[in-house]
């Protein structure tokens, strides 16, 4: 099957714009790589960014929803915005390199089917083939800087592999390890959505309902906490219970304090 990789370095001094044509830097047909110039980063790593926005959705057991189109857009422009606030040369233009080559996948355990393009668990070794993959890529990368007459910084973006099929399907290499246990939803929550779920759930704690109760230990587990991380419930107290709690508070303060 066929394996494809993609990377993205922005590349300081060259200030390419969305709207002018991409500059085509090498094309080895023999090698299966290329190398392009371009202001348009987000067009040729959509491959890349909707793969990060599956996995996400799939994290947090949100890819069944109706509504996965919109969820998978505002995923995606999640991910950009949030890369773009990291990279240091905002306004640089972009190197994308692309290569591909045959290897061997095992394609057995189809997790998801999503028409345009698939998700399989363990097809391929992620980790290794990636690997090779940017060695190619960093030997390009000195080359072509090498070879410039003019000095250029470069800065990674992202990169990634994923399989084609004979069909031309787009097939996503996942981990099944990656969707085990609640350990893989907390990866993707944010600080804040844990504790603002925690929140709601502490807050309704205080009524002494059992069944909101369950829903909070419940919700613990869900983000990957242990159920020690919860306090065990409480009897709620009466008003009558605790004015005569305070009163016994300040009989054993004179008691202990007879001259106050």
């Amino acid at each position: 099957m066929e394996c494809r990789y993609l990377a993205a370095y922005k590349v300081q001094g060259f200030s390419n714009t969305p709207d002018v044509p991409d500059v085509p830097l090498v094309e080895l047909q023999s090698h299966k790589l290329k190398a392009t110039l371009t202001g348009d980063t987000d067009r040729h790593c959509y491959v890349l960014d909707r793969q990060t926005a599956v996995h996400r959705l799939l994290s947090l057991r949100q890819a069944d929803d109706e509504n996965l189109g919109e969820r998978l857009n505002e995923t995606i422009q999640e991910i950009r915005k949030n890369r773009d606030q990291s990279l240091n040369f905002k306004a640089s233009g972009a190197l994308v390199i692309e290569s591909c080559e045959e290897i061997e996948a095992t394609l057995e355990r189809l997790a998801r089917d999503f028409g345009e393009y698939a998700v399989y668990f363990d097809a391929i070794n992620v980790e290794e083939v990636t690997e090779s993959f940017r060695d190619r890529a960093a030997a390009l990368v000195s080359s072509l800087a090498i070879s410039s007459s003019g000095h250029y910084s470069v800065e990674h973006i992202t990169d990634g592999v994923y399989l084609v099929n004979d069909d031309g399907k787009v097939v996503y290499p996942f981990h099944a390890s990656d969707f085990e246990g609640p350990v893989s939803i907390i990866d993707h929550f944010s600080l804040e959505g844990v504790m603002n779920l925690l929140r709601n759930d502490l807050l309704m704690r205080k009524i002494g309902d059992r069944r909101r109760t369950e829903l909070t230990e419940e919700s613990a587990s869900q983000c990957g906490l242990s159920a020690e991380f919860i306090t065990p419930s409480r009897r709620f107290r009466s008003k009558t219970e605790i004015r005569g709690s305070a009163r016994r508070g300040q009989e054993y303060e004179r008691r202990q304090h007879p001259s106050r």
